[in-house]
């Protein structure tokens, strides 16, 4: 196995590894904390993806295992005696309030396909190969792993690595934050980092515009650099605690604006985290490299002006039947300042209601879904739509402010609308959708029941048809 050799940021690595298992840990009710020395450095030399395995499988383990109370991973400076120059070892452990391992099956439990007890694997699943594998990736990292447990009240997962020290050349992250440059920062300096000064000196290094408070109140907030400076134009707020970001997330102007917490020590509750919007976090001392990585994924988080100078908004019809997907699509779509408020089935019935009552050509209406089976195909709400196309393209708007290209999947022409066989044109500038809010919607059943008198009607039509021309063939 090749290990990698590329510069990344720890805290990042494992913020987001952390941010996965949240999910888990809060349908367990459990508390999944962490803690970060200030003496770690971030920018290292390593191979990122390796780590983040191994994380994974010691916090998922650790998840699954624990009933209630708590599960913490902590990072510190390990024994540095066998680094060499320029390199660095790093602790981490894994901690939780779970089952334990008794003690005469701790020698076993990195061993493949080996747990501390057989009734644990038709319990909570797995086979044990886990933990084998992160003690393989951690000795290809030139650390160790070991454990030490207390049978029935929890268990703690120690493992090091080794890394390079990288570079403190900002050039490429002055590359990665060119798009960013001159956004406003707003640091709330309340004089607990003890940097401040310095933090703000590196902003602006990095081509940040830092604007700086030393209260967290509503007031000083509020009027901090008025009015150019107004609450809108903030792209990422610097916090030093937990504290002054529920203070932040309980003014309206400051709800939906990243956050990086930025603090001598970081220990917090990764639901704490992610329900205020951390995106980031930084322990100080911190070098220009360090503050650049962690500014990033906030950033990136607000929309860039760039984009929001050049984008219109649009008219956007979401058809979803997955509400998972739902989800998703609506707030990627709420990002970029677009509102759903009408679902796919209630839209397609309005403007199949509307094309009834006016005589117009139908309009074709292309579902795209997962649900392409035959049997979905029958599903009385499926058949109000024009076709069913699995995989296809959407229509929405690009990240560029350009349109999407049309779909090459090729709708029908447009039918003849339900109260002619020929269908009358639809006038110019004549546009379904235009009125479609002020028509009154029949029950699915009863436009089911219809459609299907009417397919039942030219079947037995087109079935005369064919026999008449029988008749008078065999005449």
């Amino acid at each position: 196995m090749v290990m990698e050799e590329i510069p990344y940021s720890v805290r990042s690595i494992v913020f987001n590894a952390l941010k996965t298992l949240a999910v888990k840990a809060n349908e367990k009710f459990l508390d999944l904390t962490y803690r970060v020395d200030s003496s770690v450095p971030d920018h290292v030399v390593g191979d990122s993806f390796r780590l983040r395995q191994v994380i994974l499988n010691l916090v998922g383990n650790a998840i699954k295992f624990t009933e209630n109370g708590e599960v913490s991973l902590t990072i510190r400076k390990a024994d540095q005696d066998n680094c060499e120059h320029n390199e660095y070892a790093i602790e981490f452990s894994v901690s939780d309030t779970g089952i334990g391992i008794q003690a005469d099956k701790l020698d076993l439990i990195f061993d493949t396909f080996q747990q501390a007890d057989g009734s644990m694997t038709r319990k909570f699943g797995g086979t044990g190969l886990g933990l084998s594998i992160s003690k393989r990736l951690v000795n290809l990292m030139r650390g160790d792993v070991w454990v030490k447990s207390t049978y029935g009240k929890g268990s703690s997962f120690f493992f090091t690595c080794t890394v390079r020290l990288a570079t403190s050349d900002i050039s490429f992250i002055e590359k990665a934050l060119k798009p960013y440059q001159g956004h406003q920062v707003l640091f709330i300096d309340k004089g607990e980092t003890g940097h401040g000064k310095e933090i703000s000196s590196m902003l602006s290094q990095i081509g940040l515009e830092p604007v700086v408070v030393e209260s967290d109140s509503h007031s000083d907030l509020m009027q901090a650099g008025r009015p150019a400076n107004h609450p809108s134009n903030y792209d990422v707020v610097i916090v030093d605690s937990i504290e002054t970001g529920r203070r932040l997330r309980s003014i309206d102007e400051f709800k939906y604006i990243p956050i990086v917490l930025l603090a001598p020590v970081v220990h917090v509750s990764l639901k704490s985290a992610l329900d205020l919007g951390i995106t980031s976090y930084m322990t100080t001392p911190c070098q220009t490299i360090d503050l650049g990585n962690g500014m990033i994924p906030a950033l990136e988080n607000r929309a860039m002006p760039s984009l929001a100078d050049n984008t219109k908004s649009f008219d956007i019809l979401l058809a979803e039947d997955n509400v998972v997907n739902q989800r998703l699509a609506v707030k990627i779509l709420e990002k970029y300042h677009h509102v759903v408020t009408v679902g796919g089935f209630e839209a397609t019935a309005k403007i199949r209601e509307y094309e009834y009552n006016i005589g117009t050509t139908r309009t074709p209406i292309i579902a795209l879904t997962a649900h392409a089976m035959l049997g979905d195909r029958e599903n009385p709400a499926a058949k109000k739509k024009a076709e069913i196309k699995s995989g296809g393209k959407g229509n929405i708007p690009q990240e560029n402010g350009s349109k999407a290209p049309r779909s090459t999947t090729g709708a029908a022409s447009p039918s003849p609308g339900p109260k002619g066989e020929a269908g009358s044109p639809a006038k110019e500038g004549d546009d379904p959708l235009a009125r479609v809010s002020s028509v009154a919607v029949r029950p699915a059943a009863a436009a089911a029941a219809s459609d299907r008198r009417r397919r039942e009607t030219n079947e037995a039509s087109s079935g005369e048809a064919a026999s008449a021309a029988k008749k008078r063939k065999v005449g």
